[in-house]
């Protein structure tokens, strides 16, 4: 009991008077620490990966990583190295307040790259012509970075029109509710604002999630963006029909014309056009080798290249997400590569 209260006391005393040059008052007033790095990044590819799940009945995971964990583990990643990486105006913090915000972002926002401030690229010191792997080590806020390049430099954000690279996606263009439209492994695209819903659309006015050009039968004038087929009794590329849910792995079946749900295979199995008219896609960022629209239907999976492994931006095989393939030299050959902290200068 005696040392119990000669406990108490000693508190008392520092709480009236501060104790070790730092009184408890100063310390609650500081807030709480900030996070780590790996704290954060965590936070964020935890609350990112699932939102991503639920926003696509598991369709989005299951297709480009293969599961949860894979996600989580692959986003963590790319976010330590952000932060590690020089002149950066990212922060663990920041960080942590995207995390927080997560749960609360609608589907269609975050599908079309309209995510909160936090989770958006901060503003840095590089001004435009500057190497750059980030946008938040560029005064801009947006990191130019060329398919098959390592590196990027600091540039201004692009505007509606303007040329993109790559395969298209909401990234190609900053985001912030624009897409690179019309581009291809050879191909330059546009960017351009998603459309919304009852805009006219065109194949260089990409309709906005959940929404189809329709009717997607034709590539004539004066189509809208109307909502795609999310069940499996819509008609679809018929007439007047949109065209599916592909988020949430939907695909038009060519001899029913009623939106179906893709399979997934595993590297090695049959993919493409299936005898009763489905399609099956490959699984965790794997790409359907020797399948061609139009051309050819059938195609055999092949495992997305893995990281320090040699990958092709035309033919394949193709990197895993989030790595690029770093073209060495002339041609389309290269070597997959995540996004590092310390590699552009």
């Amino acid at each position: 009991m005696k040392l119990a209260t000669s406990f108490a006391a000693s508190v008392f005393v520092c709480l009236a008077a501060g104790c070790g040059g730092t009184t408890l008052q100063s310390q609650l007033d500081a807030g709480p620490p900030a996070p780590t790095a790996e704290a954060a990044c965590t936070a964020r590819a935890t609350a990112e990966c699932t939102l991503r799940d639920g926003c696509s009945n598991h369709w989005l995971i299951t297709r480009t990583y293969g599961d949860l964990a894979t996600c989580i583990a692959r986003l963590h990643d790319t976010c330590v190295a952000s932060l590690a990486a020089p002149n950066t105006a990212i922060t663990a913090t920041i960080v942590q307040a995207c995390a927080t915000a997560y749960p609360s972002i609608a589907c269609n926002d975050y599908l079309n790259g309209n995510l909160p401030a936090s989770c958006l690229a901060q503003p840095g010191p590089g001004a435009n012509g500057t190497a750059c792997r980030y946008a938040s080590q560029c005064q801009s806020g947006y990191c130019a970075v060329n398919t098959g390049s390592a590196c990027g430099a600091c540039a201004a954000p692009p505007v509606a029109g303007a040329l993109c690279d790559g395969a298209g996606g909401v990234d190609g263009c900053g985001g912030h509710g624009m897409a690179c439209v019309g581009a291809s492994f050879d191909t330059a695209g546009h960017c351009n604002a998603l459309v919304p819903m009852g805009g006219t659309c065109d194949t260089t006015h990409e309709c906005a999630a959940g929404l189809s050009c329709t009717p997607v039968a034709t590539t004539a004038m004066n189509r809208t963006c109307q909502p795609a087929g999310s069940t499996l009794t819509t008609m679809c590329a018929q007439a007047t029909n949109p065209g599916c849910d592909t988020a949430h792995g939907l695909t038009c079946n060519g001899m029913t014309h009623l939106c179906t749900a893709e399979t997934l295979a595993q590297p090695g199995q049959a993919c493409g056009i299936n005898a009763d008219g489905s399609f099956t896609s490959c699984a965790a960022g794997g790409d359907c080798m020797g399948y061609v629209a139009g051309t050819n239907p059938h195609g055999v999976c092949r495992a997305a290249a893995a990281d320090g492994a040699a990958c092709d931006r035309h033919s394949g095989p193709f990197c895993r997400t989030p790595a690029s393939c770093v073209v060495m030299g002339a041609g389309t050959a290269g070597i997959c590569q995540l996004p590092t902290a310390s590699a552009c200068h």
